[in-house]
């Protein structure tokens, strides 16, 4: 696992969609408080 983590994280692709995901799922939660 943290294999897994060191290569992800030299990734900048993986690195940029781990934002994004991050991004996305902050929004799903603050959009489903208002629902």
């Amino acid at each position: 696992m943290e294999t897994g983590a060191r290569i992800r994280s030299n990734t900048t692709k993986a690195s940029l969609d781990k934002q994004l995901l991050s991004a996305v799922s902050k929004q799903d939660l603050s959009a489903s408080k208002y629902v």
